[in-house]
Parts: C-alpha cells; sequence; structure tokens
C-alpha cells in the first residue's frame, strides 16, 4: 500500500549553527561543520551532536573551509582545512589530529603550499615548498629542523642558482649560492662557511673569467685566472696565492710573450725575463730575472738580434763589449767579451779581439818619433810603405828597415817614378838602389811559406808559422850567403805558449853560438847573414 506524504503539512525551523546548549524538536534545522542536519528525534532535548544519527538525520552534504589545520581548533564532520599544500575534510569530529589521518581526515584536493625561504625554526608538512640556496624544496613528510638537502624529508623541486654578490668569509652559504671571488663566478655545492671557493670540495666554478691586475707585485694576492704583466711578457694565475713569482710554473702559466726594451744594459740594473737590452752590438733578451749578470752569459741571456757598433779608433784603458768595432792601423776589430783594454797586441793575443775587415790607413809622409800601427801606410820620397806592426818610428826609414835588432817594420808598398832607381849592389833578390836622398835596401818580393812543423828554412822566404798544434824548430842553412834574408812571422798568435826555435846551424846568431828562441805572440822578425856579423834581426 502506498504511503502518501502531504508536502504542505512539512514544517522546518532553521536554527542556526548547532549549540550544545540548545534544546530541539523535530524538524528544527542546524549546520554543523559543513553540512546540514534535521532533528528527527521525538522528544526534545539538547546536548546531542547532528552526528548522533538516532536523533538527527543529514539532511545536506556540505564543506565548510576552516582556513589552515590548527592543532587548537576542534574540528567537525565536512570542515575542510589546508595542510601542507593539499585540503582535507573532516569525517570525524576531531582536536589536534593532524591531517593527513584517515580516522579523521579525508582527502580533498592534492596540492603544493609554497613557504617562502626555508627557516631551521620553521614547522613544515607533506608537499611544502621552499626556497634553499638558488633552488626549490618540497617536504616528504612533515618536518622541522632538518635542511632541504637532507634526501629523507625533503626533495629536489626546482634546480636555480642564488646570487650573493663578492664572496665574504663571514658568510653563511648554502647550496647553489653564487658568489664572485677573484675573475670568476663560483657555485655552493654544500653549505658552507668560510670555505674560499678555490676549494673544490665547497665549491665549483660556475662562470670562468680573467681580470687584469696589471704589473705583478709581490704584496697583491691573486686569484684562478687573474692576469699580471712580468718582465716583457704576461702570465696567468693558476691558484689562489700571493708572493710566488710569475716564473713559478706551478702556480703561473705564460700567458703571452712579449718586448720590453730597457735601453743599455747596467750592472746595476735589475732584469725581469723578457727584458731586453742593448750591449755591445747587439740586442740581448733575459730568459731569467737577474741582477748584475753580464749579457754574454748564455744560461741568464739569449742573443737575439746579432750586430755591431762603431767605437771609432782604439783607445787603451777603454771598457769595450761583445760585438763592439775598433779601428787600429789600417785594420777594424771586433770584440770578442768584455774587457777593458791594455795593449792592442796582449789583448789580441789574449783573442778579445778578432779581425773584422783588412784595410789599410793613409798616414801621409813619414815623420820621426811617431807612433804607427798595423797596416798604416806612408810615403817617403817617392815609395810607398806599409807598416807590419805597432812601432814608435826611429830616425829614417832607413833605420826602420835596416838597423839591427828593430824588427821587421816596414814593407814596401809601392815604387814611385821620380827616376828610374841605380842599382849600385845586388845579392840573392836583395838590392840598394840610390833614389837621389838615400840609399835603402829594397827586397825582391819573399815567397810566403806556411808551415806548422819542423822543417829547414831558406833564403828569400817569409815563414809563416802557425803553432795552434805544437812548437817546432826551423833549421837556418848549414851554408848561407852574404846577404841571404830570411823572415819568420808568428800568424796563430800561439808562439808565447808554443815556442818557435831557430836552430843556428853552426852560423852564430846575434854574435852568440846559442839557438834563438821566439816566444812572443804574433812576433815578426826578419834574419839577415853577412860574413862578418853572420845572422842578425833587421
Amino acid at each position: 500500500m502506498t504511503q502518501l506524504i502531504d508536502l504542505g503539512k512539512l514544517r522546518f525551523h532553521f536554527a542556526g549553527d548547532w549549540a550544545s546548549s540548545t534544546v530541539y524538536e523535530s524538524n528544527d534545522v542546524v549546520k554543523y561543520g559543513g553540512n546540514v542536519y534535521v532533528y528527527t528525534y521525538a522528544l526534545k532535548v539538547a546536548g546531542t551532536l547532528p552526528t548522533d544519527t538516532s536523533h538527527w538525520s543529514l539532511m545536506v552534504e556540505g564543506f565548510k573551509f576552516q582556513g589552515v589545520f590548527d592543532t587548537a581548533t576542534a574540528y567537525r564532520i565536512g570542515d575542510g582545512i589546508a595542510h601542507g599544500g593539499k585540503i582535507y575534510v573532516c569525517i570525524l569530529d576531531s582536536t589536534n589530529q593532524t591531517p593527513p589521518n584517515a580516522t579523521y581526515w579525508s582527502q580533498f584536493v592534492d596540492g603544493i603550499q609554497y613557504e617562502g625561504a626555508y627557516s631551521a625554526v620553521g614547522v613544515y608538512q607533506k608537499n611544502d615548498v621552499v626556497v634553499y640556496g638558488g633552488s626549490t624544496y618540497i617536504a616528504l613528510q612533515d618536518t622541522t629542523a632538518n635542511l632541504p638537502t637532507v634526501t629523507a624529508y625533503w626533495d629536489k623541486f626546482i634546480e636555480g642558482v642564488s646570487p650573493k654578490s663578492i664572496y665574504n668569509a663571514a658568510t653563511v652559504y648554502v647550496p647553489n649560492d653564487l658568489v664572485a671571488y677573484g675573475p670568476n663566478i663560483y657555485r655552493a655545492k654544500v653549505d658552507t662557511t668560510g670555505n674560499v671557493p678555490s676549494l673544490t670540495a665547497f665549491w665549483e666554478i660556475y662562470i670562468s673569467g680573467t681580470v687584469f691586475q696589471g704589473v705583478w707585485s709581490s704584496a697583491t694576492a691573486y686569484y684562478l685566472n687573474d692576469i699580471v704583466s712580468y718582465g716583457s711578457n704576461t702570465y696567468r694565475s693558476k691558484t689562489t696565492q700571493s708572493n710566488v713569482l710569475p716564473t713559478v710554473t706551478s702556480e703561473w702559466e705564460l700567458l703571452t710573450t712579449g718586448f720590453s726594451y730597457q735601453g743599455i744594459w747596467s750592472s746595476a740594473t735589475s732584469y725581469l725575463i723578457g727584458q731586453v737590452i742593448k750591449y755591445g752590438g747587439s740586442l740581448f733578451q733575459a730568459i731569467s730575472d737577474n741582477d748584475n749578470v753580464n749579457p754574454t752569459v748564455t744560461t741568464t741571456w739569449t742573443k737575439l738580434v746579432p750586430g755591431y757598433d762603431t767605437k771609432g779608433d782604439w783607445v787603451t784603458a777603454t771598457e769595450y763589449g761583445i760585438d763592439e768595432v775598433v779601428v787600429y792601423g789600417g785594420n777594424t776589430y771586433i770584440s770578442l767579451l768584455p774587457h777593458a783594454s791594455t795593449v792592442f797586441s796582449t789583448d789580441l793575443a789574449a783573442n778579445k779581439w778578432l779581425k773584422f775587415n783588412s784595410g789599410i790607413k793613409w798616414r801621409g809622409a813619414w815623420t820621426t818619433a811617431t807612433e804607427y800601427l798595423p797596416d798604416d801606410v806612408i810615403t817617403d820620397g817617392v815609395n810607398t810603405w806599409i807598416s807590419n806592426s805597432a812601432f814608435t818610428s826611429g830616425s829614417s826609414i832607413s833605420a826602420d828597415v835596416l838597423e839591427p835588432n828593430t824588427g821587421f817594420k816596414w814593407s814596401r808598398f809601392a815604387s814611385g817614378a821620380s827616376g828610374v832607381p841605380t842599382i849600385t849592389s845586388a845579392v840573392d833578390g836583395q838590392f840598394l838602389s840610390n833614389n837621389g836622398s838615400s840609399s835603402v835596401w829594397a827586397d825582391a818580393v819573399p815567397t810566403n811559406v806556411t808551415v806548422t812543423s819542423s822543417t829547414n828554412i831558406l833564403n828569400n822566404n817569409r815563414y809563416l808559422c802557425d803553432t795552434t798544434a805544437g812548437g817546432f824548430t826551423l833549421t837556418l842553412p848549414i851554408a848561407p850567403s852574404e846577404n841571404d834574408t830570411i823572415y819568420i812571422i808568428d800568424i796563430s798568435g800561439t808562439s808565447a805558449n808554443s815556442n818557435i826555435t831557430i836552430d843556428r846551424n853552426s852560423s852564430q846568431i846575434l854574435g852568440e853560438d846559442e839557438d834563438l828562441l821566439l816566444d812572443v805572440a804574433y812576433i815578426s822578425i826578419a834574419l839577415l847573414y853577412t860574413t862578418t856579423n853572420k845572422w842578425r834581426i833587421i
């Protein structure tokens, strides 16, 4: 049998929010939590909760949002709260029952909750999102005082960086913080305080850069990739360091090689690697730092540009440098090593000079008491003569050429044409000519013979002796003729150590029954034989 309900007889009374002190009767309607309930019990009572189905029936299931969950708030069925980025609906009246708790709460909306920068005293719930360093992290569970880098409680949500300006040892840095340190940008790998960015356990290079710091200074602290100039070069710092010379390869690397001209070398100046100076006739470059090291020392300097520097006439008591060129007599000589000049022949014998160019020097008419040098050319009457050594002229050309013990000082360079000389005497290649003013011996052209070992010597030969390999003996003719003339010259300049012995071969030399020993470097003599005086030096 069908039951008919007369809706016109239904009467509902909305009584507002449920209150425990109110007496409710049939058909009273109240709000409780997010729901609406109707009173169905026959008797009027107070204090019975709307969730008690013996007295109440759910009329409208609803939702009442109560904001962020609070442990001190009493929640009712149907109340909604936000907790850790999610929305929960209360399914059982409760107080201090923290979601998620399936007995009291049902998850309504899944989401995240942005909580700003991480705080060590913050109370975080699952799905809360915080910023820590340059990244954002999401909580995996409720947590307090656990850093976002602790993977049991947090997961990295967004990878990022956080610029923090110039590094400061007193600042607390967290992962992905960026700092400027020297010319580079570094990223913190872990939490760190007081650990400089060059320590790879705490930092890594994020962006490499360079900064030119000018001339290197021992008082300056340098960082990785700082660039300095030192000497004529530039260097890049490989580490963080101070007061380490750029030439130390463990701390620096050569970036560019340059050229820095410092003028003429001075013993009072300290030079740096790569700097260039002029010394003598050449340019030298320092291959290491040095102080008062002569440029000829090859372990410290290298000759960059060979050259020469003309210094005019040679002067005694003068400081000469390597590759400087002087004029001495008719020739030029180049200095082989730095030295203070003494006597030219002595310096030449000591290998301080090398003949640079051979030549002659015109000195005009011969004069007495004049200092002549090798290859000086003079005139005497209609003839010209060339000097064979350095000496001061005597009373006449004849005296220089013929007088005993004076040495072979002049050779005829050219014969003049003021009349044909009258030959008054001729013996074995020499003749005594009368040119109208004086009588001089004029030699026929002798034959040059190079000698390196002991030999027998003959008339009218010029023996060019080389004793580099050792001394030797020259033996005079056993039966010389009147006016025999023999020339002996030390062309190697070594006879001072490796002597030349003249074996008299039974004839006297300089009136003595003894052999003649030549022990002067570059010595040049002529021996003339006469029946009266035997062998004499002319």
